[in-house]
């Protein structure tokens, strides 16, 4: 199983927790129910003692190194406490204190070196998958998301929306570059800023932006869709006015990929854009014409 990364940081599968909690109990078990014969293998039994703290700090850095080096140093006092308590006495507190260091040194060169790793690899994901003119998420990042949300789609409780700027192409020949960058930006920002707590949205190409709502129904999407072209309509740093036309699809049991979702919400944004632009089409599965909702009233 492949763990999944987030920037940096892979979730900790149950499976690694348990190899470190059986490689602390080795030695522990060792060293107790076997007083006499562990402790001429005790400095071997007690490099098991070293597998969490490379296994903690691969997915965790340098808080990982941190915990298993507390762990382990807890784990290993307490058994020495014990055996001392049975009267056991520590014969050779040399090996003790090497044991004890060669732990720490290795348990702080792995969370160094995994922690290298990590920022590394945060940085290189941003890059890959951050849009540079906006900060929203590109493309690329909103095929990941929605594949993982497709997947646990219940019907009619995943929705997609296509924004499309009216225009756009007119108003960044007449105000250049400059002015069509700080057009995208500023809907970049708005769109994040309303977006749902449960919704997620990108900059999917050119003046096109993407948003995706998990676990709300097509009431949600409509309102949410309302609130941006409203929120457009009010910008007052724009030269001229801008409108926005958007196209709406939910998921539906006959969809067979994430694929069929974005075309159909891709095909309502269509729709929208020949009813004459800023307009909210929502796409009917079943095949019927897209539903206009009118421009009126809204």
């Amino acid at each position: 199983m492949t763990p999944r990364w987030h920037f940096g940081r892979p979730e900790i599968p149950a499976y690694s927790i348990a190899l470190c909690a059986a490689a602390l109990a080795v030695p522990v078990s060792a060293q107790v129910l076997f007083v006499e014969s562990a402790g001429e293998h005790e400095l071997l039994l007690w490099l098991l003692a070293v597998v969490p703290a490379f296994l903690l700090a691969y997915y965790r850095g340098w808080r990982g190194a941190a915990t298993a080096l507390a762990a382990g140093m807890a784990v290993l006092s307490l058994t020495q406490a014990f055996l001392v308590t049975i009267g056991h006495a520590i014969e050779d507190r040399l090996l003790l204190l090497g044991i004890v260091a060669f732990f720490i040194l290795l348990s702080l060169t792995g969370g160094w070196l995994m922690d290298l790793l990590h920022n590394a690899r945060s940085s290189a994901e941003r890059l890959a998958l951050t849009d540079d003119l906006t900060g929203l998420s590109n493309r690329r990042h909103a095929h990941m998301r929605l594949e993982r949300m497709f997947t646990e789609a219940q019907d009619g409780r995943l929705s997609v929306l296509f924004f499309d700027l009216d225009r756009f192409k007119e108003y960044n020949d007449r105000y250049g570059h400059p002015g069509g960058d700080r057009v995208l930006a500023g809907f970049a920002d708005m769109l994040q800023r309303l977006t749902p707590p449960r919704g997620f949205s990108c900059r999917y190409g050119g003046e096109e932006f993407l948003t995706i709502i998990d676990g709300d129904g097509l009431e949600t999407a409509v309102q949410f869709a309302r609130s941006v072209r409203n929120g457009l309509a009010r910008q007052e740093d724009l030269r001229e006015a801008l409108t926005v036309s958007v196209g709406i699809a939910t998921y539906d049991p006959s969809m067979k990929s994430r694929g069929e979702l974005l075309a159909a919400a891709d095909a309502a944004l269509y729709a929208a854009k020949a009813a004459g632009r800023n307009t909210i089409r929502v796409h009917q599965v079943d095949g019927a014409p897209t539903e206009p909702l009118s421009v009126a009233g809204i």
